[in-house]
């Protein structure tokens, strides 16, 4: 929230943040930390229940999605057969699946990173070659640099420097 106060010249009406009364006192203190005027309030998602109540064999009642507002103790409910409902709904619902995919892309991307990444002179090409040739980075450090030269098809001098990157210190 503050990363998106601190942007001032492109602020919503309206901020709403996903979550109950403790996620709107944060979001709030960082507009006030921010100093700018905005409108923020709370969207609390209904908790699903499917279990039985242990005291009575019916199902528990779903609570209805419910707003906090500044100022106010008690949340403000959203009918659930309202459109505005389904429409704040499908607001929140599209922010989860976008940071959803963000947070898997950046997982992945570090998932599949490589010791041999941003080491200059080892381009996407030469880094297949040496993986394709050796088998694992660990493979890589344990090779004389005429052996990683020759398989990565590279000057002796860039394999000495990616043996000194990776912690072979033969040379």
């Amino acid at each position: 929230v503050s990363r998106r106060l601190n942007n001032t010249e492109d602020l919503p009406d309206l901020l709403i943040v996903d979550g109950g009364p403790q996620q709107l006192a944060k979001a709030l203190e960082a507009r006030d930390i921010a100093g700018v005027a905005l409108e923020i309030v709370s969207l609390a998602k209904i908790k699903e229940k499917s279990r039985l109540s242990r005291f009575n064999s019916e199902p528990l009642l779903k609570k209805p999605e419910r707003f906090f507002v500044e100022g106010n103790k008690l949340p403000i409910e959203l009918d659930a057969a309202n459109p505005l409902t389904h429409f704040v709904q499908r607001i929140r619902d599209e922010v989860h699946r976008q940071v959803l995919a963000f947070h898997r892309l950046k997982r992945s991307k570090r998932a599949f990173s490589s010791a041999l990444e941003g080491i200059a002179g080892l381009g996407p090409d030469k880094r297949k070659r040496l993986l394709m040739g050796f088998g694992s980075v660990d493979k890589i450090k344990e090779a004389s640099p005429e052996e990683v030269a020759k398989i990565g098809r590279m000057p002796r001098t860039l394999a000495i420097k990616l043996l000194q990157k990776l912690g072979n210190s033969e040379e």
